[in-house]
This record gives structure tokens, C-alpha cells and sequence, in this order.
């Protein structure tokens, strides 16, 4: 699933929760997902993805790209299974500082679920008051197999003895699969 927030129409879909009952909160503004402050309120404040199916084992990266106009915003990302402030019951990503500078901050979460089922997830505005606008594009969702390896272990990375640009890696590669079956074969490392 990809949504840039360009089309109007599938911004439809998103369910949008002003928690604070404040007035302020998400919106589609230039081709963006945009919250815009409150002077009084801090922002607890919703964007939540349309229902998306998915299967327990696999591990599903969730995307996307924050910036602001000025000066630092919050924001959070969360799972769940009703799209509702009460359903967003799973922190993917704590409350992170969006800064002015860097501009653009791209943000990244795995979730796997524990159940196959209907999943939510939530973008969450949670600036303090009388800051700026939080802008969000690019959301992504991604799914990764359960048959996919598993990380690797005991990743090391010792740097060059003499000081040169360059360093050796070594890793134990993986062994079983992400749903944790036993991993037939290795193609490539």
C-alpha cells in the first residue's frame, strides 16, 4: 500500500481524529498529509490508514517522510485494529522530534502481528501548542514474507587498524526464517 496524498480521492479513505476536540488537526493540504497547529492545544491528533489485511508471521515495514515548516514538531506512528485514538493500541515509532534542519526525516517501523486480521495504522501529531505545520508524504506499508531469512547475528564492523576508508564485516548469517522455520537454503550473502 502507497499513498503520496496527492489524490484527494484516496485521502477519502484515511479516518482523521481531532482527540482534543481542539478544531485543529490533519488535513490534505498542497499534496500533503498536514497538521496545522493550535496556538492554545497541544496536537493529539490522528491520520489513520484505510483497513489493510495482513498475515500473522509476517513482518510489514511501514513508511514515511515528516517535515515541517518551523520550528521543531513531534510525531508518532501506531497499529491497531479499529481505526479509532482508543484502537491505536501498538507505539511503531515513539514521539520524534521533526526539526527544521535536516528538512525531510524519513521514518521507518517493522510491525509483525500477532494474528492474521484487519490493521490500522496511525499517524499521530503530537507537537506542543503554538508551533507550526507537520507535513507527511510518501506513506508506505510493505509486506515481507514469513518465508523471508531472519537478521543476521553477531554483526561486527571493525574499522581499517591503520585509520583507511574502509572496514571488515563479519556475521553469523541466519539459520531460520522470520515465522522462525528452519531456513532450507541461503542463495546469496
Amino acid at each position: 500500500y502507497t499513498d503520496d496524498f496527492t489524490d484527494e480521492v484516496k485521502f477519502a479513505e484515511w479516518t482523521i481524529v481531532d482527540n482534543n476536540g481542539d478544531g485543529s488537526t490533519w488535513q490534505r493540504q498542497d499534496g500533503h498529509l498536514a497538521y496545522n497547529y493550535n496556538s492554545s492545544n497541544a496536537a493529539d491528533d490522528y491520520a489513520i490508514s484505510p483497513a489493510m489485511k495482513l498475515k500473522a508471521g509476517n513482518l510489514y515495514y511501514v513508511s514515511f517522510v515528516a517535515t515541517n515548516s518551523y520550528p521543531t514538531e513531534k510525531v508518532a506512528l501506531y497499529a491497531g485494529s479499529t481505526p479509532s485514538a482508543e484502537g491505536m493500541t501498538t507505539q511503531l515509532i515513539a514521539p520524534v522530534d521533526i526539526t527544521y534542519q535536516p528538512r525531510q526525516h524519513s521514518l521507518l517501523a517493522a510491525f509483525r502481528p500477532e494474528a492474521d486480521g484487519i490493521y490500522y495504522f496511525g499517524i499521530k501529531a503530537c507537537s506542543e501548542a503554538d508551533r507550526s505545520t507537520l507535513f507527511v508524504e510518501d506513506f508506505a506499508v510493505e509486506a515481507v514474507p514469513a518465508s523471508a531469512p531472519a537478521k543476521p547475528e553477531n554483526l561486527v564492523v571493525a574499522p581499517d587498524s591503520k585509520g583507511g576508508m574502509s572496514a571488515t564485516v563479519s556475521f553469523t548469517a541466519p539459520t531460520k526464517t522470520i515465522g522462525g522455520d528452519a531456513l532450507t537454503a541461503i542463495d546469496a550473502v
